[in-house]
């Protein structure tokens, strides 16, 4: 009888709103996150000819994309965790992307160079989306260094180049902000991320991003 109940209670508790471990808002708040974070195509080095590619290696404007994609591998991981897929293992082109960094932020290289090696360990994990808020706490203080970092190197090719190009970058700037603070107040929460009510946030929270990225173009 005893048993009976219990199991009885946590049918109860599971049916309650809020109680449920759905995590498609954070899937959803991590995909658009990571398309807010991501430089526009237009100027990815893969959508530049070979004379722009060549032009942009070794400018600041370089190390900034290349923090950019080290946020965007992040933000793709945790999309795929809590969509229960395989993680991707981005750890070896962050590695290589931290160099592009070094000379214009030591710190931010350095800060690409952990969340690489926290990338690797984490999908190399096999976590599912019932571990979000583990992957969450042990990633919050690898990726925040790297959100500091882009908010320095952005500020810093605004001041480089004020021209109306970068003063549309504004509304991106206000995006990242967004995302750090929304992944920190994520980890904070600990298992309540897994709650109905965080997931309706989240996709609010998707929807303004969304908003910025519009205002980006």
């Amino acid at each position: 009888m005893r048993i009976g109940r219990a199991v009885a209670a946590l049918v109860l508790v599971a049916a309650l709103p809020g109680c449920a471990g759905d995590q498609s808002g954070l899937r959803d708040w991590s995909i658009q996150a990571r398309e807010s974070v991501l430089p526009p195509a237009s100027i990815r080095s893969l959508a530049l000819p070979p004379e722009g590619r060549a032009a942009l290696r070794g400018s600041r404007a370089d190390a900034v994309q290349a923090l950019q994609e080290a946020a965007g591998a992040w933000l793709a991981l945790l999309a795929a965790i809590a969509d229960d897929a395989t993680p991707p293992d981005d750890s070896a082109a962050l590695t290589a992307r931290a160099a592009r960094i070094a000379p214009f932020d030591a710190a931010g290289a350095a800060a690409v160079g952990a969340l690489a090696q926290g990338i690797a360990w984490v999908a190399g994990r096999g976590w599912s989306s019932a571990s979000m808020a583990y992957v969450l706490r042990d990633g919050d203080p690898l990726f925040q260094p790297v959100m500091a970092a882009l908010a320095r190197q952005e500020a810093a090719l605004a001041a480089e180049a004020p021209d109306a190009a970068t003063r549309a970058n504004t509304a991106r700037r206000e995006a990242a902000t967004r995302i750090a603070a929304m992944h920190a107040d994520l980890t904070a929460r600990g298992q309540r991320v897994q709650h109905g009510d965080t997931g309706r946030e989240l996709r609010l929270e998707a929807s303004e991003l969304r908003r910025l990225a519009v205002a980006a173009r």
